[in-house]
């Protein structure tokens, strides 16, 4: 996959959500171990919202669920700015 292609869906995915649906906020959760989509979600505009402890087990170990979120407001702040451009 070509570099900033995760960054591209992920901001369709906002602006559909916010825009289109008219969402009041948006949730996701990602691996604690997966830091590539940890640092997309956060230069994308998500804030930590909590982390569930050990809340996956891939197989071999337990693993922490962070959950992410955004607010409408925040997504409409980031894209006047041009933050996301």
């Amino acid at each position: 996959m070509p570099r900033g292609t995760g960054k591209r869906i992920l901001h369709a995915a906002l602006e559909m959500a916010f825009g289109n649906m008219k969402l009041a906020k948006l949730c996701g959760e990602v691996l604690s171990s997966n830091a590539p989509s940890i640092q997309l979600h956060k230069q994308c505009g998500f804030r930590e919202e909590g982390r569930f402890r050990a809340q996956f087990w891939d197989g071999e170990k337990r693993i922490d669920v962070i959950r992410f979120g955004m607010l409408a407001d925040e997504w409409l702040k980031r894209e006047r700015s041009g933050l996301d451009k």
